[in-house]
């Protein structure tokens, strides 16, 4: 258990005392902070003491019968310290025959409702600790239960540090791409230094937060960013339309005309790892991916509507319904999107990687194209030229892919 300063003077001066004097001052301390001295600190002097006093002597009769109480109430003050509030009191009962026993149970069953609340997340947490799968072992076993605290302890600190570091991953996206990211469900296209700050700075104070204990005291950090099934953050439209124009007059080479075609066509010879990312990123404009160990049937969750790429019933661009990416629940007479996973333990687990790879993949591609001033969209406009047209983007590449990237010729057949 972890060291405490509570009652230390306390437990220093009763050691000093000869056992005469501190059986009588046993007499005038209560019953439940003499326990809680002998649990905090390993004083075999005092427990003798009270083994030998008149009333303590009587009911605990052994050592053993004090040692096993004290196994159990140091486990108490242990999920209490890692509660980080005020312990509420244990209300011993004073008297009656069978004491001890309901002593014992008393403190059995405020163990018990602590950990009850871990059971609804048992599926989440085992996949950082499998022992935990086993479930909350038998309430009189207090070295099997001390096992089980630990392994639930171990297994929340791993998923906290992994959503802390996918809550930091997502500022650092924000700052790497700065006026290409957005809020979900932040409707306007209009890009906001302060409004970007704001949510690096959120992000930031949510991860520094997410490393406390959350599940103990049913209190959790950036529920909405983990418990919901779309990504926290979306690039804004008019990059979506960038990325798609420009692939459209430049396709990768699985994807160009034939040489029949009446008209000359324009080719261009990608890097091998930007065709990767648009791959992954044309793979995945469809629907969003949801977390790996979902267990419900959540049905397509739509990313884009009015691409190429987007589902077959929102394929077709036309008027007012031009390339976006969904940022809300939406809703048809054909399709019924779910905003929240249903089980709680999908609730806490970490964002899913495939999403963020995806994200990644968009914005190095999009950092890419905006970059390339040596390859002519018309005559006189080079692409990122154009880019910053239509855009509004007028900032250097901070992608480390790009350094890496080189500048094939343009070739007309």
């Amino acid at each position: 258990m972890p060291p405490s300063q509570r009652y230390q003077a306390v437990a220093r001066n009763l050691s000093s005392l000869p056992p005469e004097v501190l059986h009588n001052v046993l007499d005038d301390i209560p019953f439940l902070r003499i326990l809680e001295i002998i649990t905090l600190y390993d004083l075999p002097y005092i427990e003798q003491c009270v083994l030998s006093h008149v009333r303590y002597g009587q009911l605990f009769r052994t050592s053993e019968s004090l040692s096993t109480l004290k196994q159990y109430l140091s486990l108490y003050v242990y999920i209490s310290q890692r509660l980080r509030c005020t312990r509420k009191p244990i209300l011993l009962p004073g008297k009656g025959p069978d004491l001890f026993d309901k002593i014992l149970a008393t403190v059995q069953a405020a163990i018990f409702q602590f950990l009850k609340p871990f059971d609804l997340y048992t599926q989440a947490l085992s996949q950082y600790c499998p022992s935990i799968a086993a479930g909350m072992p038998d309430i009189s076993d207090h070295a099997a239960l001390h096992e089980y605290w630990k392994s639930l302890n171990v297994a929340e600190d791993c998923l906290n540090q992994i959503k802390a570091s996918q809550l930091e991953r997502l500022a650092q996206l924000y700052i790497q791409y700065p006026g290409m990211l957005k809020r979900r469900l932040d409707t306007s296209q209009e890009s906001r230094r302060m409004t970007e700050q704001h949510q690096i700075e959120a992000l930031r104070l949510h991860a520094a937060k997410m490393l406390k204990a959350q599940i103990l005291g049913n209190k959790f950090i950036a529920k909405t960013i983990f418990a919901e099934l779309r990504f926290p953050v979306i690039p804004y439209d008019r990059h979506l339309k960038m990325f798609l124009r420009i692939l459209h007059k430049f396709p990768l080479p699985d994807a160009l005309p034939s040489a029949e075609e009446p008209h000359p066509v324009k080719y261009y010879t990608w890097p091998e790892n930007v065709i990767s990312d648009i791959t992954t990123v044309t793979e995945g404009l469809a629907y969003v991916y949801p977390k790996a160990s979902a267990k419900g049937n959540y049905g397509p969750i739509l990313r884009t509507m009015y691409t190429c790429y987007s589902d077959k019933d929102f394929a077709k661009a036309s008027g007012k319904n031009q390339p976006q990416f969904v940022g809300g629940i939406h809703i048809t007479a054909k399709k019924k999107e779910h905003l929240h996973y249903f089980d709680p333990n999908d609730n806490i687990l970490p964002l899913e990687e495939r999403e963020f790879e995806w994200i990644e993949a968009f914005l190095r591609t999009c950092a890419y194209m905006r970059q390339m001033d040596d390859v002519e969209w018309t005559d006189g406009i080079t692409i990122k030229q154009f880019w910053v047209n239509h855009t509004g983007d007028n900032l250097p590449s901070t992608s480390k892919s790009l350094a890496q990237c080189t500048r094939p010729e343009l070739v007309i057949t």
